[in-house]
C-alpha cells in the first residue's frame, strides 16, 4: 500500500496503481511517509534549470577565463627552453 498526496488530499493507493496517481500529479509515499516519488510542478522546475544553467554558464565562462590565462602564461616559458636547448646543440 501506497499514500497519494496532492494538495490536502491524501488517499491510500495499492502499488500497482502509482503510475497512475504520479500522471495525475500526486506525490507518492509509502505508508511510513518516506517519499517514493515527489510531483513537481512543470513551470517549477523549468525555472530551477533556468537557474542552474545560468550558473553553470558563469563557471564555464570563469574556467575559460583562467583556462586561456594559464596557456598564455605557459607560452613564453615554453618558446624560451627550446631557445635553450638549440643555444647548446649548437655549441656542440
Amino acid at each position: 500500500m501506497l499514500k497519494a498526496r496532492k494538495a490536502n488530499r491524501v488517499v491510500r493507493i495499492p502499488d500497482e496503481k502509482k503510475d497512475v496517481y504520479i500522471k495525475l500529479g500526486y506525490t507518492i509515499t509509502d505508508m511510513d511517509d518516506n517519499i517514493v516519488h515527489e510531483h513537481v510542478e512543470p513551470t517549477q522546475r523549468l525555472k530551477d534549470l533556468e537557474a542552474e544553467n545560468e550558473a553553470l554558464k558563469a563557471e564555464n565562462a570563469a574556467l575559460k577565463e583562467k583556462l586561456s590565462q594559464n596557456e598564455t602564461a605557459s607560452e613564453p616559458a615554453e618558446e624560451k627552453a627550446p631557445a635553450k636547448k638549440s643555444a647548446k646543440a649548437a655549441a656542440k
